[in-house]
This record gives C-alpha cells, structure tokens and sequence, in this order.
C-alpha cells in the first residue's frame, strides 16, 4: 500500500534594507544574480553557470550549469506593474514545471 504525504510549509519573509536607489537595487538583484548568488547554492546535478530571470510574468528564472543542463528554480508570478521591464517589484513562485 502506498501512502501520499502533503505537508505545508510556512513562507519564509524576510525584509533586507540597501543603501541603493530602488532601481538600482531591482537591477542587481534581478539581471546581476551572479554578482551576489552563491555559487554553491543551485538545484541543478551540475555546477552553476549562470542565472537568468524573463522579464515577463510567466517569464521563468532558470539556471544555465556546466554540463550545459538548466534548471527552473522559480517562475514569475506577477509584477506589480506592466511590463516588467520598468523595474517594478516582482514576485517568483517556485517552479514545477521543467527547464
């Protein structure tokens, strides 16, 4: 017999102040992930390359690794303006979806 388990995890919220200009800010954090992203931190079998996040909801954050495999730790869920692109705040769900 074989049993399923679902369990709920508690989001975890954390609130980070920099001494930066909100655009600034958005654009490190978003475009230049691999300026502050550990190395060491991935979900991929191989080491990290690079990251990349779409500028769209929809659009998906994936990693490029050394084996030429990528991952899709996350997906875009929404902007709290259109597009994107202007440097509005963003929000990333996890992913289920393949690279």
């Amino acid at each position: 017999m074989s049993m399923t388990k679902t369990v709920t995890i508690a989001p975890v919220n954390k609130v980070i102040t920099v001494n930066a200009p909100q655009q600034r800010a958005f654009d490190v954090f978003t475009s230049q992930m691999d300026k502050w992203w550990p190395r060491t931190h991935h979900i991929g079998a191989a080491a990290y390359v690079h990251s990349t996040i779409e500028p769209r909801v929809g659009g998906r954050w994936f990693v490029q690794h050394e084996d030429g495999s990528t991952s899709v730790p996350g997906i875009v869920a929404a902007s709290s303006s259109t597009p994107f692109c202007s440097r509005s705040p963003a929000y990333v769900r996890q992913s289920d979806a393949p690279a």
